[in-house]
């Protein structure tokens, strides 16, 4: 009878647990949503599937300049068509990869600061600045690595090792 007591007991405290972490994840999934949102996640989305549909495009034009508009069309029409889907799952990721790297109160104040007036031009801002690091980095990145490889050949050949 002891047994049942603290096998039932056991049972009870796992029930209550897990009930428990089940309403943490539902209450983190829900300010992963609002700051999700106050981010404008969905417009960073569709403009990276609206570049990549350019790139594509782009890429169909230079094989064969003489394509007709309609395929075209069709490869926009069906990025057009497909992007809730893919923005939907982007969503569901997004809920458990922040959870891993924000704790509840952490995302509480991540949003009590993009309500800001400084965190709304946070967002407005990001995405031509991200652009305006990368085009920095794409212009520094090149001769860096170049010097770096040099150095790193120089280096492993005196001390014996010959990479090509």
């Amino acid at each position: 009878m002891r047994f049942f007591k603290v096998t039932a007991g056991i049972c009870f405290a796992l029930v209550l647990w897990s009930g428990t972490a089940s309403a943490q994840i539902e209450d983190r999934n829900k300010l992963v949503l609002e700051l999700l949102r106050l981010m404008q996640f969905d417009r960073i989305i569709a403009a990276s599937v609206d570049g990549m549909t350019k790139d594509i495009t782009t890429a169909i034009r230079q094989r064969e300049p003489n394509v007709p508009q309609e395929v075209i069309d069709i490869v926009v029409d069906v990025a057009r068509e497909d992007t809730p889907v893919f923005m939907r799952a982007m969503f569901r990721d997004m809920m458990p990869l922040m959870g891993k790297y924000y704790s509840v109160d952490e995302l509480r104040e991540l949003i009590k600061f993009y309500k800001t007036p400084l965190g709304q031009k946070a967002i407005q801002i990001m995405p031509q600045m991200t652009a305006d690091i990368s085009n920095v980095m794409a212009q520094r990145l090149p001769p860096f690595a170049k010097a770096m490889q040099g150095r790193m050949l120089k280096r492993l050949a005196d001390k014996g090792y010959k990479i090509q």
